[in-house]
């Protein structure tokens, strides 16, 4: 969700990642909207995870990446540069995750500022909306409208506001971050968890 929300526009722009709304008929900016990420940023997933028992006494921060991983999601296991003799260390929430241990990377390819209700079933199933009931009950996007509500309706962005968002194409790679190519571009970055030259116009 973008943050802020753009003011009342005329018609929306892009150019070489940069968005902004302005005066339908000249591109006079009025607003530059502020976007988190950018195509070619690459992001690093963050997971919950154990490792050794013997590790439980230490903050993620003071690990030195030679400590074997556990996934909870799967059960795969990381050596690094450890042995896996024992990984009954307690559970870590993905949120304190290294970045050493990250084993999936994110790759930015398309950047789309849009309204929320715009999105499509098939997008809605990308976000993690399944199908429920499909004999007479919840549909992927009314899936996704009902989760959105429950996240961000008590926060005044429900789906009846209608709120813009910025929505994201990802490349995924089963690598980490930092052993991954070199990006071609200088204006490709990493970036922690968390194109085209012409330009576009939306008008409202």
């Amino acid at each position: 969700m973008l943050k802020p929300q753009p003011e009342p526009f005329d018609a929306m722009f892009s150019e070489d990642g940069r968005w902004w709304t302005g005066d339908a008929e000249t591109g006079d900016v009025h607003q530059e909207l502020r976007l988190p990420y950018a195509i070619g940023d690459r992001l690093w997933v963050r997971e919950a995870w154990h490792t050794s028992r013997h590790y439980d006494d230490l903050k993620p921060s003071e690990m030195g990446g030679e400590e074997p991983v556990q996934f909870i999601a799967d059960g795969a296991v990381y050596a690094h540069a450890g042995s896996v003799d024992d990984l009954s260390g307690r559970a870590r929430p993905s949120m304190f995750m290294p970045r050493w241990a990250s084993r999936l990377t994110l790759i930015v390819t398309d950047v789309r500022v849009q309204r929320m209700q715009e999105i499509d079933a098939k997008d809605a199933c990308a976000e993690g909306a399944l199908t429920l009931h499909p004999n007479g009950g919840l549909t992927p996007r009314d899936a996704f409208r009902d989760l959105w509500d429950s996240l961000n309706a008590p926060r005044g962005f429900g789906w009846d506001v209608n709120p813009w968002v910025a929505a994201y194409t990802f490349s995924v790679h089963r690598q980490n971050v930092d052993q991954l190519p070199a990006p071609l571009s200088a204006a490709s970055q990493d970036d922690a968890p968390a194109g085209g030259h012409s330009a576009s116009g939306v008008t409202t």
